[in-house]
């Protein structure tokens, strides 16, 4: 869209006084929005809008104009772990710390109707609950957006997209073909026009803060003074979680930075040089509190911990011998130590007499384990014939049992105790909590499975290429020297691959709204891979962790029926094409296999790289909309 400098200077004459002012020249998502408003309104340039507003004082379609650069709808729940932290820690320790009087929190920044409701609905399920008093305010710059949040009405497409569907009927409305928030979270939430800069409209202090990149915006005196009205409606104790622009906050001696899983939440004046013995005992005992509420979730390592009972401290002992050995186990190898100790206070032990099956092979495994003390022996069974061959003996420290549930197959070999054995037992419940809730764990998970992959495919490829020589040659083949191993490894972008990518991204239906600047963008973050023939590169009944173009060779999409039924392929997906994408849009697991057919490149786009075009990109974010509505509209029909 062409834009004259002089029209952009007018129009932000007239809406500096909704708090909007627009760039020059105008950024991608701001030209996209007016660029659709134009369409819609039948105004062939921005020129001749401004003219209609100002000659024929059209002030109906001012209006209009500001609904249609404020009134897009960010995801509930937008930067996930933020809100996990404050349901599973912060809202449990302040509902022992404020018994007596209502709980007030504020909300300031962009997606502020979004992120206060957001809040709202996870006191109603945490332990706070919807019995107790609760107050939210919301400070935005915008009055329509204010008049837009006090109504709460949000359409299916942000629904359907970051509303959980547990959540909706607990805490949604039908309304008029879209949703309307239920009356309690209204009646609890206010929405107001303030500036972080300028003296706050309500003399309120509250006991936690949301910010979401308002302090990022502000020139150095505003945050100064942004920050000196944050100190005064603040009482000791009180939390700030701080998204963007927080090293303010951290410079500040008046803020204590508590680290968690990559949020950064600040506590407010936690111990009082000024105050007596008394009240500084009382402020260590509260932040103490606080770390146990937030034990799941601590990083730190200074982490204080209370001095075990008599009685606890065989259990102390227990937790302190199994993270050691765990520390050293590969699946352990990224864990903060915090996180670690917790995961061992969930640990059972188990004991085994010489000569009983631990694991048996071809049996799906119920836990894995590491050995406190004794031996067993790993062995295959070769059948009736040869017997059992032993290939490994495993001692103190050692690990086995792991790759059935991270594979989720049944073991490869037997487990047997050659002497009294006693280990420690990580069960199915602890593997799939850490899994889902632990993303260091998770993520590690994701790499054994594409090495053991690769390595497994290299190994069926190796084979069978020796049977085809066999085959083919009258006399045995002469042994010679085993050739290395082909593993999936990443190679480099060279210009020839950049230039095939941004080929194949213009013909994706998920880049069809992006700009020429934002293909730039995407392309720059994407890697490639080589998958040697017969590698898995998408596993049936798994969560997706990227999604994939192919540049060259060919991709079977096979899908098995039943637990017991055999695979069948269903589609083979040539060059330029995308596949995974589903898993990613629909938050759901893959409902396909996907094995290289041959020696395949393929350009990867991450889970990361996903969400943040998500949340940065509206465009793509309406484009990931329409396909996730039309996806569930036609499973829906279908059942």
């Amino acid at each position: 869209m062409y834009a004259t400098a002089a029209a952009i200077d007018e129009l932000n004459r007239l809406l500096i006084s909704s708090g909007i002012q627009l760039e020059i020249p105008l950024e991608p998502r701001t030209e996209t929005l007016l660029s659709r408003f134009l369409t819609e309104t039948g105004i062939d340039s921005l020129d001749t809008l401004v003219l209609k507003i100002v000659d024929q004082g059209n002030r109906a379609l001012l209006t209009q104009v500001i609904q249609a650069l404020t009134l897009s709808q960010p995801q509930f729940f937008r930067d996930y772990k933020n809100f996990k932290f404050i349901r599973k820690a912060v809202f449990p320790y302040l509902a022992k710390k404020t018994r007596d009087r209502p709980l007030s929190v504020l909300v300031i920044g962009d997606s502020t109707g979004t992120d206060a409701y957001s809040l709202s609905i996870l006191a109603d399920e945490s332990t706070w609950g919807t019995d107790r008093e609760l107050r939210i305010t919301g400070y935005d710059i915008s009055t329509t957006k204010i008049q837009h949040y006090r109504q709460g009405i949000f359409s299916s497409v942000t629904i359907a997209s970051s509303m959980p569907a547990s959540f909706v009927k607990s805490h949604f409305d039908n309304f008029d073909r879209t949703w309307q928030i239920k009356e309690r979270h209204r009646s609890r939430t206010h929405f107001e026009t303030a500036r972080p800069e300028l003296p706050w409209p309500r003399d309120e202090s509250y006991d936690l803060v949301f910010i979401r990149n308002a302090m990022a915006y502000l020139p150095k005196a505003a945050k100064e003074k942004a920050m000196d009205e944050l100190s005064s409606h603040l009482i000791p104790g009180s939390f700030v979680v701080a998204l963007g622009g927080s090293e303010i906050l951290s410079a500040n001696k008046d803020f204590k930075l508590t680290q968690v899983e990559g949020i950064r939440c600040y506590r407010y004046k936690v111990t009082n040089p000024k105050a007596s013995a008394k009240k500084a005992a009382g402020s260590n005992t509260a932040t103490q509190e606080f770390r146990a509420a937030s034990a799941l979730l601590e990083t730190t390592k200074n982490k204080p911990k209370p001095a075990p009972k008599k009685k606890d401290r065989g259990q102390k002992s227990f937790a302190l011998e199994l993270a050691d050995f765990a520390r050293k186990v590969y699946l352990f190898d990224r864990m903060p130590p915090a996180e670690l100790d917790d995961i061992c206070d969930r640990v059972q032990v188990c004991a085994f007499t010489p000569g009983e099956t631990i694991l048996n092979q071809g049996e799906k495994g119920d836990g894995f384990f590491i050995i406190k003390s004794g031996e067993v022996r790993v062995e295959i069974n070769q059948g009736k014939i040869k017997g059992p061959l032993k290939v490994a003996e495993l001692k103190r420290g050692q690990i086995f049992g792991e790759m059935s549930l991270i594979l989720d197959e049944p073991c490869s070999a037997s487990v047997i105790s050659e002497t009294d054995v006693t280990a420690y037992l990580f069960d199915q419940k602890l593997f799939d909590y850490l899994r889902s809730e632990n993303d260091l764990f998770a993520e590690k998970l994701d790499e054994i499975v594409l090495e053991r992959r690769a390595d497994t495919a290299n190994k069926k490829a190796e084979e069978t290429t020796r049977l085809e020589k066999e085959k083919l040659s009258a006399k045995p083949a002469p042994k010679t020297k085993a050739s290395p191993k082909v593993r999936t490894v990443q190679v480099p972008m060279t210009d020839e691959r950049f230039a095939s990518l941004v080929r194949h991204v213009r013909d994706v239906a998920l880049f069809k709204n992006l700009t020429g600047r934002d293909m730039e963008m995407v392309s720059s973050r994407v890697t490639c891979w080589n998958y040697p023939q017969g590698n898995r590169l998408i596993t049936q009944g798994h969560k997706g962790s990227a999604f994939y173009i192919l540049n060259s060779g060919e991709v079977s999409i096979q899908i098995k029926q039943g637990i017991f039924g055999k695979k069948k392929e269903v589609a083979s997906l040539k060059p330029g094409q995308p596949f995974g994408e589903i898993s990613l849009i629909l938050d759901q697991k893959c409902t396909a296999d996907v094995f290289a057919s041959d020696n395949v490149e393929v350009f990867v786009f991450t889970k990361e790289l996903f969400q943040f075009l998500i949340e940065n990109n509206e465009p793509f974010r309406k484009t990931i909309e329409e396909i996730a509505i039309e996806r569930r509209a036609e499973t829906a029909k279908n059942r």
